[in-house]
């Protein structure tokens, strides 16, 4: 029995679920078979001869003893233990006279592959979550250094696969921006960002977080280190500027949301957030939200502000906003608000991703929160069949509900994308829903 059980192992390929369907149906036999012209391997005979001992099923007390052993083969004991249950140990006869009984095939003997695990509709592919791949619509290559090293299946996000979209809405002009960058070998990085009174904060972060996140990952090992230092780092960098040439300006009260993602190996997800813009993770169909608006609704947000002298009042449509000018307690720059607790101290927080079971990552700016919930920009974007076509879509159901502000979105698609698909495309129009107050900054 111990050589037998060493010998399976040369031959992992025929341990499976599904195993005993094959010599049911008589696609194997070692006895062979007359009608077939199927050719048994010498790996496929070893199996069978396991199958078919018929001590093995007769001697209840050596299956016993043997049970710690087949153990170590989980697959292969499940086969067993299903041919035993559904025959009544009578396995060795049913091969032995080649009978087949009524079993139904295995799906990749119909040349039709469907995920059981879709929750949507059926789909060419299949989903192999328990040796570590996935099922996507996108074409991914696979890190293999990383693959390696976790024992799983790690693709790489292709940056040119990311779908984005950013829309005026009923502005004058738009101050949202958003970066996708490839920091280096390890490192991808994400982010966006909105401005208010003016364009000049969120410009700026855009063109500069890049940089200040690179540096600090040649000096710092701790992704969460690397985050606080670069908003601290922008933040007093983009008050030398304002102080130096807009002093006498509107564009010196300028300031901007951040929400900044920075992921490693593709599993690894670090990100920094401060203002109002969210970042969303699908995970089986279902919105995880990995940031919290930090406005002056939040209780400790609102500790804070007063404590420093600051003064929640709100607007005439009952927005609460600190000293009746911003409506958030955290953002880059907003320079005269800082000594009244209003700081660009980020909100750190990790994630780690699982490509089995993640769609997408989703970056969305109020212009898109504040008219939809984060379960239906999930559904929007699983409705869709290419992450360009969600951005575009998030952003438009935006602006059809009412959205006043300026409306962006990005798409990350992750190891599950397609997965969760759905047959609606977009969300049922009610009338009523148009009638959203308007929201300043």
């Amino acid at each position: 029995m111990k050589a037998m059980l060493t010998t399976l192992h040369k031959g992992p390929r025929l341990v499976s679920n599904t195993g005993w369907q094959f010599c049911n149906s008589g696609l194997i036999s070692p006895q062979g078979n007359k009608n077939s012209t199927r050719e048994t391997s010498q790996q496929q005979q070893w199996y069978c001869s396991l199958i078919k001992n018929q001590e093995l099923f007769q001697n209840k007390n050596r299956f016993s003893e043997n049970k710690d052993q087949l153990r170590c083969y989980p697959r292969l004991y499940s086969s067993i233990i299903e041919c035993c249950h559904k025959h009544g140990g009578k396995q060795f006869r049913l091969i032995s006279r080649n009978i087949r009984p009524s079993v139904r095939a295995p799906t990749r003997f119909m040349g039709v592959l469907s995920d059981p695990e879709n929750k949507g509709k059926k789909q060419v592919g299949i989903n192999f979550d328990t040796i570590g791949s996935w099922n996507n619509r996108i074409s991914m290559p696979i890190l293999i250094k990383e693959s390696i090293q976790t024992g799983k299946l790690i693709p790489q996000i292709p940056l040119e696969k990311i779908g984005t979209a950013s829309l005026l809405g009923r502005r004058n002009r738009n101050e949202d921006r958003y970066a996708i960058k490839k920091l280096s070998s390890e490192y991808l990085y994400f982010g966006i960002f909105d401005g208010h009174n003016g364009d000049l904060a969120s410009e700026y972060l855009q063109s500069c977080m890049s940089d200040s996140l690179s540096f600090w990952l040649s000096r710092e090992p701790d992704e969460s280190v690397v985050l606080r230092q670069s908003f601290i780092d922008l933040n007093n960098s983009l008050a030398r500027h304002l102080t130096l040439y807009w002093l006498d300006d509107e564009q010196f009260s300028a300031g901007s949301t951040a929400t900044v993602c920075v992921l490693q190996h593709s599993t690894e997800l670090t990100i920094g957030h401060v203002g109002d813009t969210r970042a969303l993770l699908c995970r089986g169909g279902k919105a995880i939200a990995l940031t919290q608006d930090h406005n002056p609704d939040n209780i400790g947000e609102r500790k804070r502000i007063q404590a420093r002298g600051g003064v929640i009042t709100p607007n005439s449509l009952g927005t609460p906003k600190v000293n009746g000018n911003l409506s958030m307690t955290r953002c880059i720059g907003n320079l005269p608000l800082k000594k009244y607790g209003v700081t660009e101290h980020p909100e750190i927080k990790t994630k780690k991703l699982d490509h089995g079971r993640d769609a997408f990552l989703a970056l969305v700016s109020d212009g898109v929160s504040f008219v939809l919930s984060d379960q239906e920009v999930v559904d929007i974007t699983c409705s869709c069949t290419n992450p360009q076509e969600a951005a575009s879509r998030v952003t438009d159901q935006a602006l059809q509900f009412g959205s006043e502000d300026n409306a962006t979105c990005v798409i990350i698609p992750l190891g599950a994308w397609g997965k969760y698909s759905t047959d609606t495309g977009t969300i049922q129009y009610s009338f009523g829903r148009t009638f959203v107050p308007l929201r300043d900054s």
